[in-house]
């Protein structure tokens, strides 16, 4: 039985309980639905011990077991064309708690995850984004972006990672729009969007980049308002 199914161009992508006593990953030809080929997802039964399973990309195939409750470990699994786990990246590490069960805040692209972390240490209370390679699970660079709770969204298009964040340097409490290097992390530009984020209606989906804009749709009950910023 599917728990969990994602389509991409090239495949079909489904986390399924067998039997209701197991977890396993499947890719489907989306042409006829022959399975291409299926692998355990680390021994996980149904319902999960965290009750978390989140297909965060189809091409490549990346699954996040756990690691959404504070405390709890959890990993970002990537998985070949054959199907055999590749990469594997912790949930928690110095770089802090990654949020990839956030779909706002997690974007797979050109052989990396590209995610938003949470670090609450004393001196360094603050949100970032991480780069990882999905190969060697290897973290590439590290940007802190916001203050703690302020990163809202992010999107990777175009080799620019373009992040919706409160700094925490304005007293108005209005958020900016910081442009960074995919490949580097390096900021390339950083714009006012003269808006509160947090203050809208609704929980920030997925954001998408068109051309100078960016586009951000919410979910809320019986609303869909979406919003949209200019960029450089």
């Amino acid at each position: 039985m599917p728990e969990q199914v994602a389509a991409g161009e090239r495949q079909v992508v489904a986390v399924l309980a067998c039997d209701r006593t197991e977890l396993r990953l499947a890719a489907f030809d989306p042409a006829d639905g022959g399975q291409r080929w299926t692998a355990p997802l680390g021994g996980r039964t149904t319902p999960g011990p965290d009750g978390q399973v989140a297909l965060l990309s189809t091409e490549p195939v990346v699954v996040q077991l756990g690691g959404t409750a504070e405390g709890q470990p959890g990993a970002c699994l990537t998985f070949g064309e054959d199907g055999k786990a590749v990469g594997r990246i912790e949930t928690t590490g110095g770089y802090g708690t990654l949020q990839a069960h956030a779909p706002a805040l997690v974007a797979v692209a050109d052989g990396r995850l590209y995610v938003g972390a949470e670090n609450r240490r004393r001196e360094a209370y603050r949100d970032r984004v991480v780069a990882f390679d999905l190969a060697s699970g290897s973290e590439v660079w590290l940007r802190d972006v916001a203050v703690a709770g302020g990163l809202r969204a992010l999107d990777v298009t175009g080799g620019r990672v373009t992040v919706l964040a409160d700094r925490g340097s304005r007293q108005d409490g209005l958020d900016e729009l910081r442009v960074l290097d995919a490949a580097t992390g390096d900021e390339k530009e950083s714009l006012e969007t003269g808006v509160d984020v947090d203050q809208e209606k609704g929980d920030l989906a997925d954001p998408r980049v068109y051309e100078n804009l960016v586009i951000a749709v919410r979910w809320g009950w019986g609303v869909r308002p979406v919003s949209a910023y200019a960029r450089g």
